[in-house]
């Protein structure tokens, strides 16, 4: 099966308040598979500070475990909560790729 870009009416008026230069398919598309977001597996691994849940089926500590996701989720919140001039962010420890310096500033300050 060959993935084809065919998001929902919702998906490209999500993919629009992300700012894409562009308003055509073509632009879309290429808007969203150049966007890359990234976290620290510290972040992201189910534990109670990052609000994971674990869902493995014979999981003990459903939340604290320290499991990391296949598929963990990107959480911008209710963009529909947002002045429309405001470009969503995640909510969630996850960065645009253009802030990696920073993430790896404050992950040095961390450690």
């Amino acid at each position: 099966m060959i993935y084809k870009f065919q998001p929902t009416e919702a998906g490209k008026e999500f993919i629009k308040r992300l700012n894409p230069p562009l308003d055509n398919e073509i632009a879309l598309q290429e808007f969203v598979y150049n966007k890359v977001y990234f976290a620290s597996s510290l972040d992201i691994a189910v534990s109670s500070k990052s609000g994971v849940v674990c869902t493995k089926g014979g999981c003990l500590n459903k939340s604290d475990c320290g499991f990391i996701p296949n598929y963990p989720v990107i959480n911008f919140g209710n963009i529909n909560d947002l002045s429309p001039n405001i470009i969503p962010s995640p909510k969630n420890y996850w960065m645009e790729i253009e802030k990696a310096k920073q993430f790896f500033e404050e992950i040095l300050e961390r450690t």
